[in-house]
């Protein structure tokens, strides 16, 4: 057995013994530290306690943790770095920029880290990064038709995964495209990210290939960060992401809460877009269908949109009781809340509806924050009685202009603090942004600086050994992993910088009420309170 692949019984033997598999008891808890890349199938196939540590991934190779045994707690310790080989679309070519890209026969569908499992633990131990090395592939155009460099699509993909699962603590840079991509998924709790990949926002010259078309954008593209469908019970919180693409996007699933988030770059927090997903198949209504979502204590700062829900014009699918809550959008590049029935891949506000898809029981409340002087602060656009039982109170975007709402369905209830077509609306609860401080602006308004949860105490993380992790198998109770309020030089950490609280924290009791919007649908608890804070590393790993 190579000496850098470490296999012991917690309860049993000595950490120093070694031991195969054959000769493990079937009910003993195993731990093994993982050192070399080519000895991650071995861990997964004999050990439920697993540390990844400070791994080199080859191009175009994965870490698979699919077939993990129920309960399994991975932790990742160090730096881990996914090297990067750039593969030419269609032959190899010199893309201009000093680094010649070779035709290689790779497969951009496989992710970098594949994820799966009943009742798992996927854990960044306090200073850990896991860098993507993404700049190495960035062309402009990300996954879309046309473009000239191969990218594997998600970073990570969570697949067939239920029970009581938790990814906590990772700190992610320099992810490709797609980051967290969540298909057939329920019951799972994220938390404690920080995903960083603000070096993708370098301007580049790009060429489509597919369309014969030149321009320039962000280096990087499509690195939407939390995409999911058929997505069930589904928490995502304490978190920040500085991104090229929807910060959340929701295609289909229901009992999903994602609250104390800080989105930066992107293009917000998104349902959609709903309709023609899995055309023909036998899942296709549920991959066309939205229930029960929850969006709370979170703010948008920099990004193309604020909130919104969108679905594809002549497609069919259904979004029922949506909530956004206590959400601050600072400078909104395009729409500050965006509601429409005219979505297409071609032109994100094409002007033509159709009543195919049903937006239900859409509910806004205290919605406040900013728009660029270009951008609209609201766009609603709806088909003919497709539209219904909307409550929107204290909404109020500011900045923009040419704001155009047009619902023609009776029970869509627009109220409270909010006027759209006027390009303002009353003085109750304007809001204003500091771009430089990335924060709101002080002011004393009751909407916009309320008062501040101050963080709850919550268990400190079990110590881990050497040749043991304690397994995560339950995320009911309490978050295990300490929350920093101060400075702190561990591992690679030197500072931290708390979230601010740019809307209403919630209370107590609040934050500790479990999200249960489908009776029928297991339960899901949300417990943690305490603020999120954005972790900055040492020069050289950011």
């Amino acid at each position: 057995m190579a000496p850098h692949f470490l296999v012991a019984l917690a309860l049993a033997l000595p950490i120093s013994a070694t031991l195969h598999p054959r000769q493990r008891s079937p009910t003993a808890a195993s731990s093994c530290t993982v050192t070399a890349y080519a000895d991650i199938p071995r861990a997964t196939s004999s050990c439920t306690s697993i540390v990844l540590s400070a791994l080199t991934i080859p191009p175009w190779k994965q870490i698979d943790l699919r077939k993990l045994k129920d309960g399994t707690s991975v932790t990742f310790v160090g730096k881990t770095v996914f090297q990067q080989q750039r593969a030419a679309v269609g032959g190899g070519r010199d893309d201009g920029d000093d680094r010649k890209v070779k035709s290689v026969a790779v497969d951009e569908e496989e992710p970098m880290i594949r994820l799966g499992g009943k009742d798992i633990s996927l854990i960044g131990a306090p200073g850990s990064l896991l860098y993507g090395s993404g700049e190495e592939l960035w062309d402009g155009i990300g996954s879309n038709p046309g473009h000239t460099v191969k990218k594997p699509k998600d970073f990570m993909k969570l697949n067939k995964i239920k029970g009581n699962s938790v990814v906590r603590g990772l700190h992610v840079q320099n992810w490709p495209v797609r980051l967290f991509s969540l298909f057939d998924v329920n019951g799972l709790v994220m938390e404690d990210l920080n995903l960083n990949n603000a070096d993708g926002d370098k301007r580049v010259q790009w060429t489509n290939t597919e369309k014969g078309t030149t321009g320039s954008g962000t280096a990087a593209h499509n690195t939407d960060a939390f995409g999911l469908a058929k997505a069930y019970n589904i928490t995502i919180r304490n978190s920040r992401i500085h991104n090229q693409d929807d910060c959340i996007a929701i295609t289909s699933g229901g009992n999903i809460l994602a609250e104390n988030i800080t989105c930066i770059g992107g293009h917000g927090l998104s349902i959609g877009s709903i309709g023609g997903k899995g055309k023909g198949g036998s899942d296709e209504v549920e991959r066309n269908t939205v229930k029960g979502v929850i969006f709370r204590n979170s703010q948008v700062l920099d990004s193309q949109n604020g909130v919104r829900i969108k679905s594809n014009a002549g497609e069919k699918g259904h979004v029922e009781n949506v909530t956004f809550e206590n959400i601050f959008i600072g400078n909104a590049t395009s729409i500050g809340v965006a509601i429409h029935q005219d979505y297409s891949n071609a032109k994100a506000k094409s002007g033509t509806t159709s009543n195919l898809v049903m937006f239900k029981d859409i509910v806004l409340t205290n919605v406040t924050g900013t728009a660029s002087p270009k951008a609209q602060n609201y766009y609603v656009k709806c088909g003919d009685g497709s539209c219904v039982n909307f409550k929107w109170t204290d909404v109020r975007i500011t900045g923009g202009q040419k704001d155009s709402c047009s619902a023609t369905d009776a029970n869509v209830e627009i109220a409270g603090n909010f006027l759209c077509g006027a390009g303002e609306g009353p003085a109750t609860g304007s809001g204003s942004y500091d771009p430089a401080a990335k924060k709101p602006a002080a002011t004393n308004s009751r909407l916009d600086r309320p008062a501040k949860l101050q963080p709850s105490k919550l268990a400190k993380p079990e110590s881990s050994k050497s040749a043991k992790i304690t397994s995560t198998k339950s995320v009911k109770a309490e978050s295990s992993r300490k929350v920093k309020t101060q400075a702190t030089s561990t591992a690679g950490i030197t500072k931290s910088l708390p979230l601010e609280a740019s809307r209403p924290w919630p209370t107590s009791a609040e934050a500790t009420k479990g999200v249960h919007l489908d009776a029928t649908a297991p339960r899901v608890e949300s417990t943690r309170t305490a603020e999120w804070l954005w972790e900055t590393s040492k020069p050289g790993m950011l």
